[in-house]
């Protein structure tokens, strides 16, 4: 959870990944919002870290973690803005944004990223308050469609675990 006035200067700063700042990271990022997207302020929870070992990749973790995480962030927390930093390899991926389920997409980055020490280019993905208890519906019927427990099989052939 963030508490800010201007999240975009919250990545641009870099703080969204240090505080403080390493004086090797260097000055601010230029960041490639367009001009619409809005001041993103106010509790803002930020979710990353969403990565799946490949022997478990495939079975929908995402889309079941984060719709989670967004119900007890929303619950716990009284977030305004769900936010998260998607890698353009990830973002080229319509399955795995459809199961992100955030509302909004935007290039964000591209070049020298600091703290992967790469160029890399990232998207910003983004709901509102509104527009996550708007989608919320839907995302529990999803989780509902494979019953009451998923059976999750790993591509070694182990199940659950």
């Amino acid at each position: 959870m963030i508490h800010t006035d201007d999240f975009a200067q919250h990545m641009s700063s870099m703080r969204l990944w240090f505080d403080p700042l390493p004086s090797e990271m260097g000055g601010p990022l230029n960041l490639l919002l367009p001009s619409n997207t809005p001041v993103i302020s106010g509790t803002v929870a930020h979710y990353g870290g969403h990565w799946v070992h490949p022997d478990w990749r495939g079975n929908g973790i995402p889309g079941i973690l984060l719709p989670m995480a967004k119900i007890l962030t929303m619950e716990l927390f009284g977030s305004d803005w769900d936010t998260g930093i998607v890698l353009s390899n990830s973002a080229q991926r319509r399955n795995l944004m459809a199961a992100y389920g955030f509302a909004k997409a935007e290039l964000c980055y591209s070049g020298f990223f600091p703290p992967l020490r790469r160029d890399e280019t990232f998207f910003l993905v983004r709901s509102t308050r509104e527009q996550t208890l708007h989608d919320l519906p839907a995302v529990i019927t999803r989780l509902r469609e494979d019953g009451e427990e998923p059976v999750l099989t790993t591509r070694t052939g182990s199940r659950n675990g």
